[in-house]
């Protein structure tokens, strides 16, 4: 009895340290977040160390790094004159990781990147170092695709995509530093049809220049075409469509039918690609039941003749116009439009005086906008709906 008692305390006593280390990192987070939503940054700071220390200690590099880049912005923030101290830092940071760690050298090297991307000091050209160091992080996209990027959780979260890449490292710092043509070169190389697809696409937008808003004489619609005959079998080249359709929507010579009839050919080719949804919601909108209607004048002479006119009609198999008089001889100040007033209006109807005119649409494509106009044969003084 006795020994089963001093192991079941000794197993509970070795249990919660691992317990407390487990929890102690989302803790400190949250003590972050709410120190952040306070806007107290000598708090920020203080609990941003602590993680940094015990990160250190325990090589856990996500949390490290997100904390150290965290406290080089807020320091940043606080005094301006602390740019080129924090800067510093970190390179002293990479130096040392460089010769023992060069995937945390190669993370130390994106973030420098970064971070001088968004400056513009006065006696540095940031522009070139930024590129100097994306540039250094990318130098071994081997190693890169060798490692797991959920070993630097927090710092770098999966994406929706990530699985493309297999959520290597590789990829996360080829998005941030821009080299999509490194990514697409090992990933041509090395078989991963989907992920050099996505690639492509980035380098040519990226790469696009001045080009002619025509499907027919547009280069980069025939630099895309070209990259969809190539992925065409992966559900992947759906985002290619996507990038195909958002051209014709701005090009001067592509009709709604030409527009119409590509979404359905995409989506009957690439329907399960994710964010196939985009053309979805956009053969939506092309073919959403409406009618726009225009009357200019409220108040008309008796016995005359009026046209109504409707400018716009989509989708829709019939229009019906009614005509009925209201019990009163003098002009309602109401709104039909408006719940309230329809329901005063609905009271004052003469029903048995309601007249109909219906204009029918059948055998028009859903997308197809047309012009209609219905005539009000003239009608006795009085107030109408």
């Amino acid at each position: 009895r006795m020994k089963k008692t001093l192991i079941i305390l000794i197993t509970i006593f070795t249990c919660l340290p691992l317990v407390s280390v487990a929890q102690s990192y989302n803790i400190l987070w949250k003590k972050y977040t709410e120190a952040e939503r306070r806007d107290l940054p000598t708090d920020e700071l203080i609990i941003l160390e602590q993680i940094a220390g015990k990160a250190k200690a325990e090589r856990k590099y996500g949390h490290l790094l997100k904390a150290e880049l965290k406290i080089g912005q807020i320091k940043t923030s606080i005094s301006p004159d602390s740019i080129t101290p924090s800067l510093q830092r970190l390179k002293a940071k990479e130096a040392a990781a460089e010769h023992k760690d060069f995937i945390l050298a190669s993370i130390y090297q994106c973030a420098l990147g970064k971070i001088y991307a968004s400056l513009d000091l006065p006696d540095q050209d940031c522009k070139a170092e930024s590129e100097r160091w994306f540039k250094k992080a990318m130098s071994y996209p081997d190693k890169l695709a060798n490692i797991k990027a959920d070993t630097y959780v927090p710092l770098l979260l999966e994406g929706a995509d990530s699985h493309i890449f297999y959520n290597d490292l590789l990829h996360v710092i080829g998005y941030e530093a821009g080299d999509f043509k490194t990514m697409y070169k090992w990933y041509s190389e090395h078989n991963n049809r989907s992920a050099a697809c996505l690639c492509a696409l980035e380098l040519i937008q990226l790469e696009r220049k001045t080009d002619a808003l025509e499907v027919k004489k547009s280069r980069y619609l025939q630099t895309i075409d070209s990259l969809i005959n190539v992925y065409k079998d992966l559900a992947v080249a759906g985002e290619l469509a996507i990038e195909r359709y958002h051209f014709m929507d701005q090009a001067t010579d592509a009709t709604t039918a030409d527009k119409y009839n590509y979404i359905n050919y995409a989506l009957s080719r690439w329907g399960g690609w994710p964010r196939m949804n985009i053309l979805r919601n956009v053969q939506k909108r092309l073919t959403l039941p409406n009618f726009i209607v225009e009357i200019d004048k409220n108040i008309l002479t008796p016995n005359t003749p009026k046209w109504v006119h409707i400018r716009q009609i989509t989708n829709l198999q019939s229009i019906t116009m009614s005509i009925t008089r209201l019990n009163v001889n003098h002009a309602l100040e109401l709104t039909p439009n408006k719940a309230e007033d329809y329901a005063k209006i609905s009271r004052l109807l003469l029903s048995n005086t309601t007249s109909t005119l219906t204009h029918r649409y059948v055998g028009q494509p859903p997308y197809k906008v047309c012009r209609d106009s219905m005539l009000i044969d003239g009608l006795s003084a009085g107030v109408y709906l």
